[in-house]
C-alpha cells in the first residue's frame, strides 16, 4: 500500500466549499471529502490542513534581487 498525503489550503477550501455548497465544513467532512480521492491501493498517511490570508505584501527574486 501507498501511503497518501493531503495539504490543504484552508483559505481556498472553504472559500470554494461555501460558494458551491458542498458539504458541511468541519473536520469530520474534510476527511471524508479526501477519503474518496483514495484508490483501493492507497492509504491514508496524514492530512495537513493549513488556513492563511492571502499575502498582499510584494515580494522580491531572491537570486535576481528585482521586484
Amino acid at each position: 500500500m501507498k501511503k497518501t498525503v493531503f495539504m490543504i489550503d484552508g483559505w481556498f477550501m472553504r472559500k470554494r466549499v461555501y460558494q458551491l455548497k458542498t458539504f458541511y465544513y468541519d473536520g469530520p467532512n474534510i476527511r471524508a471529502y479526501c477519503l474518496k480521492f483514495l484508490r483501493d491501493t492507497d492509504s491514508l498517511y496524514r492530512i495537513f490542513y493549513y488556513d492563511t490570508e492571502p499575502l498582499t505584501l510584494k515580494g522580491h527574486n531572491p537570486i535576481t534581487k528585482n521586484l
